[in-house]
């Protein structure tokens, strides 16, 4: 029987630096503690001027826990849905005006081709700084002139696309995440958060060339190579995140999958 596609990365609990975290309420999974002075009208929702951090969906919804994962870029927001009896994990990042969005399309494109195979062997620091560049150099050569708001939000997605993790960059950086787990193409990725369990998130693979493209870069980073010819990956990443995928059609009735699972610094 098909199965459809998933990624699951473990990462270790060893790593340099850390996370600046804000949590509302330790709360348990049975029974989410209410706060009075939780953030859900327009005075005190948390965020930058980068990105703003909206209002919970539903007034069913109390927000659990709040983590600043890139600040101030990042965030992610933890609610209980009272209503429907789950969890909610909301990945928040900068919102591109359609413009932005649009200049963000042709400036990948053109870097994935003048990376072209060096950007796979550049040190993460290196990356970044050739990354950057490109970008002033992309934008003074063709004359266009963006705010610094703009430019630092291109940036941030630039950065996030070719040095992070793409769209699972921010999971990937919240160290309560054990697995992340992608089903095929319009279906919200699942987390297993060691505190909540299973989770549904809102982010979600829209096509499926970017969810191919995806399992395609995951395979990059495990130094193995995925196609249609060799569609199955099981690889580990230089941070020691364990991944296994599948490729397009050719195994999954839903498209690639990716399941990305976290390693524990001693396993069981």
């Amino acid at each position: 029987m098909a199965t459809a596609t998933s990624f699951k990365i473990r990462v270790p609990k060893s790593r340099t630096g850390g996370l600046p975290e804000l949590t509302r309420g330790g709360v348990s999974r049975a029974e989410p503690k209410k706060e009075a002075n939780l953030p859900g009208g327009s005075s005190d929702l948390p965020g930058t001027y980068i990105t703003a951090v909206p209002p919970l969906a539903e007034a069913a919804m109390t927000e659990v826990e709040f983590l600043a994962v890139q600040p101030p870029y990042s965030f992610a927001r933890l609610s209980y849905n009272e209503r429907k009896k789950e969890y909610l994990y909301e990945v928040i990042e900068p919102q591109l005006s359609p413009n932005e969005a649009q200049l963000l399309k042709h400036l990948k494109q053109t870097l994935v081709h003048i990376l072209g195979s060096e950007g796979t062997i550049m040190g993460s620091a290196d990356k970044r700084a050739y990354l950057r560049a490109s970008v002033e150099n992309y934008l003074k050569t063709r004359g266009v002139t963006l705010s610094p708001l703009s430019t630092e939000r291109i940036n941030y997605y630039i950065l996030r696309d070719f040095v992070g993790y793409g769209p699972v960059d921010v999971l990937i950086g919240d160290e309560s995440i054990e697995d992340i787990s992608c089903d095929g193409v319009e279906i919200p990725l699942y987390v297993f958060h060691k505190r909540y369990e299973s989770v549904k998130t809102n982010v979600i693979f829209d096509s499926e060339d970017v969810l191919n493209s995806f399992v395609v870069s995951l395979g990059q980073r495990c130094g193995k190579q995925v196609s249609v010819s060799n569609p199955i990956l099981d690889g580990t990443t230089p941070e020691g995140h364990r991944v296994q995928a599948t490729y397009a059609r050719e195994v999954t009735t839903r498209g690639a999958a990716s399941p990305i699972r976290r390693f524990k610094e001693k396993p069981f």
